[in-house]
């Protein structure tokens, strides 16, 4: 054997056989006393909270004046168009957080299996029927659900985000969205119509791109 090849054979060895140094344990430090800040009282107003709803008073004394509730169509009308469960949160949290002064921005997004074009997949991220119908079209089924939520909630949640990250996907999956730039522009649309129709001071803003 070759004598650099020899050494490094013994080096291997030596290594394999001896035993790993071992750090002596610590003890564990201390507990810190946490101490919780004061609340906020002076904020301008531009901070806010996803889901703020879920613990509104923590949020509130950590300052946020804006809070994006989730209202997702899967779940608010799961078992059919004539459904409407309240989910997260319940109408009068809403409006409670409002009257605090609040601004609330609700979020519409994912299909319900029965208004899917593919309804045997049951996937909340597939296209809702009747998308290219008139958006006042009682088939339309998105143009139908958003024009109810809008309406029950005027004067309390007058931001509507249309979707969200419509955009995300990889080659194997869609995550949030299963139809085409021009499909998400028509679901825009058709929430646009809808709401400023039944709440014309409402705010229609375009879901967050994710690329």
């Amino acid at each position: 054997m070759h004598r650099k090849s020899h050494l490094a054979a013994i080096l291997a060895a030596f290594l394999l056989l001896s035993p790993l140094p071992t750090t002596p344990a610590r003890a564990d430090p201390d507990p810190v006393a946490i101490t919780a800040l004061a609340p906020v009282t002076n904020s301008d107003g531009r901070f806010g909270m996803v889901q703020g709803i879920q613990a509104p008073d923590l949020a509130f004394q950590a300052g946020a004046r804006w809070d994006r509730v989730i209202f997702p169509w899967s779940l608010i009308q799961k078992d059919g168009p004539d459904a409407c469960n309240e989910q997260y949160f319940s109408d009068a949290a809403i409006r409670a957080q409002a009257g605090r002064g609040v601004t609330m921005v609700g979020l519409m997004i994912y299909t319900p299996q029965w208004a899917s074009v593919t309804p045997a997949t049951g996937r909340p991220v597939d296209r809702p029927q009747g998308l290219n119908l008139a958006y006042n079209d009682p088939k339309n089924l998105w143009g139908q659900f958003v024009r109810r939520l809008a309406a029950r909630h005027k004067g309390v949640v007058d931001n509507w985000i249309v979707w969200n990250e419509q955009d995300l996907y990889d080659m194997a999956i869609r995550y949030t969205w299963d139809g085409s730039y021009e499909e998400y522009l028509q679901l825009l649309k058709t929430a646009y119509l809808n709401i400023k129709e039944v709440n014309p001071q409402a705010k229609v803003i375009v879901g967050g791109f994710a690329y």
